[in-house]
């Protein structure tokens, strides 16, 4: 009965120190089951989860590397892939342009995306100014996923993101899971 009670007072440390997505890995591994990728849905941009190894992503300034990667991946869930990054100068990085629809005159969006970055701070800049991404976040550190978010209001007009760096010797990093959203 004590060693019962023990397991019950720990349990919720363990449980905080752990998050569900370990969890859910460790029981499908534990269970032998492939577990199959659900990429994002319901935004504009098109292979939001990485998991196409296409030309979705276009270089943006100068890019060294611009290639789907399996050695960082934030969805886990089946999902394998992110884009991985590499630039030599500032304001360079990776866009997709036009998205698949035009953002709706007057409604405001929401852009957010995983990045990891290895060096360099990185943020979101949009492509042709017809819906300016205001309140964009930058990356605070390196070597953990970090959201970066941002918001806009659209005018009717064809747009695009940019997810770039603002560090004058380049970047390194991995981007995944993106989205842009109405409100």
């Amino acid at each position: 009965m004590k060693k019962l009670i023990f397991l019950i007072l720990l349990l919720p440390t363990l449980c905080f120190a752990w998050t569900v997505q370990d969890a859910h890995k460790a029981v499908i591994g534990r269970m032998g089951v492939e577990e199959a990728c659900t990429p994002l849905t319901d935004s504009f941009i098109t292979n939001p989860s990485m998991e196409d190894d296409s030309a979705d992503w276009a270089d943006s300034g100068t890019v060294t590397t611009n290639e789907q990667s399996a050695s960082q991946d934030n969805t886990g869930g089946g999902c394998q892939y992110s884009r991985h990054i590499v630039t030599s100068n500032q304001w360079a990085g990776v866009q997709q342009y036009p998205l698949d629809a035009s953002p709706t005159n007057g409604v405001t969006y929401d852009v957010t995306c995983y990045v990891y970055p290895v060096s360099g701070v990185v943020k979101f800049y949009d492509t042709a100014g017809n819906c300016d991404i205001t309140n964009s976040t930058s990356t605070s550190g390196t070597g953990s996923w970090e959201s970066i978010t941002g918001s806009c209001t659209g005018n009717g007009s064809a747009e695009g993101i940019k997810i770039i760096t603002s560090s004058a010797d380049g970047a390194e990093f991995y981007v995944d899971d993106c989205t842009w959203v109405a409100r």
